[in-house]
């Protein structure tokens, strides 16, 4: 009985790192920073498998942010602009795309931990 207690014990454990590690969320938030794109660049998100826009918006500032729900994480995704793209693996959940020191193709995605993985 006391190894049950340990084992339980030691699940709760786990448990408890897990949600602490990473915030559970109903979608997700990309927040991305990039490198001399002017203001009023267009940013698209797409489906990799489906070619679909899963969310758009403008970069202002070199910031931008994306939002809303992956019908099946993990998945591949591409953000695109006119010029420039990259291939990212994102979850539901808050993310953060860092491209201010090079272009969208080598910037880094972090809070997806299937991304940080596949690189």
């Amino acid at each position: 009985m006391h190894q049950l207690s340990r084992i339980v014990f030691f699940i709760f454990i786990l448990i408890n790192c897990n949600s602490i590690d990473h915030e559970q969320m109903d979608g997700f938030l990309l927040s991305g920073k990039t490198n001399g794109m002017s203001d009023g660049t267009d940013i698209y998100l797409f489906d990799e498998l489906t070619e679909q826009v899963i969310d758009s918006t403008e970069v202002w500032d070199n910031e931008f942010e994306l939002k809303g729900k992956l019908k099946n994480p993990p998945s591949a995704v591409i953000l695109r602009t006119a010029d420039e793209l990259a291939y990212l693996w994102m979850e539901n959940s808050r993310m953060t795309f860092d491209a201010s020191q090079s272009d969208l193709r080598d910037g880094n995605l972090k809070g997806s931990k299937i991304h940080e993985w596949a690189e």
